[in-house]
């Protein structure tokens, strides 16, 4: 493919290197013949990327493919959001494949933004970004919506606290943009002799420039399209009024581009400009009247520290007021989108929306200063600018800390469930989780967390729609970091009741983390063996098949793993055979009762390198339906019969599977395509 770089490329380092872009195409050759694909704008993967830059013109080489769907429910859908932006392919490249073909090919004043931008970076962090480079990456994230350098947990501080929108670029920036500039230019236009429209046309050209600076952000853009109609409005003499020109900013968005209508941000943005147009001043009004002095009282006589403390608290009163109506404006989105309500938010926003306009006022100033030729002054700036920026993610992580202060809600689709609902995850490369929620607001079990990046993307935005806080169990199979190299941060973050793990110890460097977290937080660590019994409640249990307690068969991980079987109030039983091998599966045949190996559904694993499936075993499991992640020839040959009659869910075509009890019947559901089955008792 050989293409224009229309964005400014995201390098990632680490083990694998790489650079994601968007590529506008002017050719592609498949199979030797060169086709014409001007217009056409494709997602760029790159493997261990030279250096590249907003308009430089390239010759890739990779593999061309649609976007993959999300194969599991909660993650994120990367294909619809590249789609939302008229991006349908995306292009894999390997090592050594691109040829840098020329530069200076994009839209000349992006160009100019994107340059302007890295200067202002280097400007507004001279002086600490060696010596304290949290601070930098803070002072960027705020100013510039630079968050790649920014690490998660911070991020984290202001999602649960509801302040988001001070940490990445939003309306809000723009809006303290425009307020510095307008106020700045009222006091500076009778000095040197300029209209009132100079300090409106100042705005305007400011607020563009921002959102150009900060890489034309959508929510930036949309601000300040929102503020430049704004204040057009007074440059032609009509009084400015919020909900027609918000109105006129959502026609002049939505007709190039309606796909906007369907973003969170676009909903979420306008929404909480009406609420505030609406409900602000109505707030404030109702919280100031307490703070005026007596009607009847001579304002000579109000002693002058009365006045200014009036004063404070009806401002006060405003950002309380703005803060409620915003509160209230985007609860059911983020809410609907997020699976979180942040009431902390209403006090949060008080301190921090301050603080938001301190981070940018000293930006500026310190950008203003690149006029001194002292660097001097500019790094004192800039160290000011490192303390408020810490002092705001201080106040974030406090706020997020107050218990209460934020729920994570269950999506709509879960939050009255009256049944129990189990999802076996679809994870890559051999790994496994499955979820386990108990009916109405009950326990949540996690049998296995899969690999840390499995649950970072899979497991872990599951458990968010639930509305998941805490984990009642969390059961530890093996030692195979595929299963268990996310248990430590899911220990972290879930802070389960209790841990179940296999009796026998592992040299897991992955299962040991997972182990010495759960005892340093002081969580219920237990051990069962075949026969134990452990009660979910709801009339649910755990039964413990393997291992026993004396020595175990096998040299590796598999051979030493927890089988359990899951029985549900409705009789229905679920075997996790989990990764068993040769020899879990003989101990299985000779020590088991039949009736208690029968089971309704098998989840089968496979082995690393063992046979597996073992016919006899299968036979006393006698299985009504089968779930297999990434089976082999010979395992789908084993279950031939219940393929044809739809009762085998090969993972690879369901992506993850579904069950939920409905009264004495099983309801099994494949998220992708429309594989179903209902097992009768």
């Amino acid at each position: 493919i050989v293409g224009v770089v229309v964005s400014p490329p995201k390098q990632r380092l680490g083990d694998k290197p790489n650079s994601r872009f968007h590529l506008r195409a002017e050719t592609v050759t498949s199979g030797g013949a060169p086709t014409d694909a001007r217009g056409t704008r494709i997602f760029v993967n790159l493997r261990e990327a030279p250096p590249l830059d907003y308009g430089d013109r390239v010759r890739l080489q990779g593999i061309l493919k649609i976007p993959r769907p999300p194969r599991n429910p909660g993650e994120f859908d990367f294909a619809k959001y590249l789609s939302l932006q008229g991006i349908h392919a995306e292009l894999r490249c390997p090592n050594r494949s691109l040829d840098k073909l020329g530069s200076g090919h994009g839209n000349p004043l992006i160009a100019l933004g994107l340059r302007t931008r890295g200067w202002i970076s280097q400007q507004i962090t001279r002086g600490i970004g060696e010596n304290n480079p949290e601070a930098a990456s803070l002072i960027l994230a705020m100013t510039l919506g630079l968050r790649d350098d920014t690490p998660d947990y911070i991020e984290d501080k202001f999602r649960f606290s509801g302040t988001l929108h001070v940490f990445a670029v939003s309306g809000l920036h723009v809006g303290i943009v425009a307020a510095i500039v307008w106020f700045t230019a009222l006091v500076l236009a009778p000095i040197i002799g300029l209209p009132r429209t100079a300090a409106v046309l100042a705005v305007i050209f400011a607020i563009l420039a921002y959102a150009l600076v900060t890489g034309l952000r959508p929510s930036a853009c949309r601000a300040a399209i929102m503020g430049s109609i704004f204040f057009a409005g007074m440059l032609i003499g009509r009084e400015p009024h919020v909900i027609n020109s918000t109105a006129a900013a959502a026609l002049v968005i939505l007709l190039p581009d309606s796909n906007q209508l369907f973003r969170p941000g676009f909903q979420l943005s306008f929404l909480v400009l009406i609420c505030i147009a609406i409900m602000a001043n109505a707030v404030t009004r109702y919280l100031s009247r307490p703070l005026y002095p007596d009607v009847f009282l001579p304002a000579s006589l109000v002693p002058p520290r009365h006045r200014t403390l009036f004063a404070a608290a009806r401002q006060i009163a405003g950002l309380t007021g703005v803060s409620v109506a915003a509160w209230v404006g985007s609860s059911p989105l983020t809410w609907l989108y997020f699976g979180l309500v942040t009431p902390v938010s209403i006090v949060a926003n008080i301190l921090l929306i301050p603080l938001a306009f301190l981070v940018l006022g000293t930006a500026a100033f310190s950008v203003a200063l690149a006029l001194v030729p002292n660097p001097l002054p500019a790094e004192l700036a800039n160290e000011a600018n490192a303390l408020w920026t810490k002092t705001a993610a201080a106040s974030a992580g406090a706020f997020s800390a107050i218990p209460g202060g934020h729920w994570t809600v269950p999506a709509p689709a879960h939050l009255l469930r009256d049944e129990c609902e189990i999802t076996v995850l679809d994870l890559p490369y051999g790994g496994a989780a499955a979820h386990l929620a108990l009916p109405g607001w009950g326990g949540h079990w996690l049998l296995d967390p899969g690999s840390e990046r499995a649950f970072r993307h899979s497991v872990h935005p599951l458990l968010r729609s639930y509305g998941c806080n805490r984990l009642d169990g969390l059961l530890l199979s093996h030692g195979d970091i595929e299963h268990v190299g996310g248990g430590a941060t899911a220990i972290r973050e879930y802070a389960p009741r209790r841990l179940l793990t296999t009796p026998a110890n592992s040299i897991s460097p992955a299962w040991r983390n997972s182990i010495a977290t759960a005892a340093e937080l002081g969580i219920q660590i237990q051990r069962p063996t075949s026969g134990d019994i452990i009660d979910l409640g709801h009339g649910t249990s755990l039964h413990i098949l393997y291992p026993p307690g004396e020595k175990i068969r096998g040299f590796v991980a598999d051979d030493r793993s927890l089988v359990v079987q899951l029985r549900l109030a409705n009789g229905c039983r679920l075997l996790f055979l989990g990764d068993s091998g040769f020899y879990t599966e003989k101990w299985l045949i000779q020590h088991t009762d039949p009736e208690t190996l029968r089971s309704d559904i098998l989840i089968n694993g496979q082995h690393g390198n063992d046979l597996s499936g073992l016919p006899g075993l299968i036979t006393l499991i006698s299985p009504r339906a089968v779930i297999c992640n990434n089976p082999t020839p010979s395992i789908l040959a084993r279950f031939a019969e219940l393929e044809q009659a739809g009762r085998l869910f090969d993972q690879t075509q369901t992506g993850a599977v579904q069950i939920r009890t409905q009264g004495a019947e099983t309801l099994m559901e494949s998220f992708l395509g429309d594989q179903k089955l209902l097992l009768k008792p």
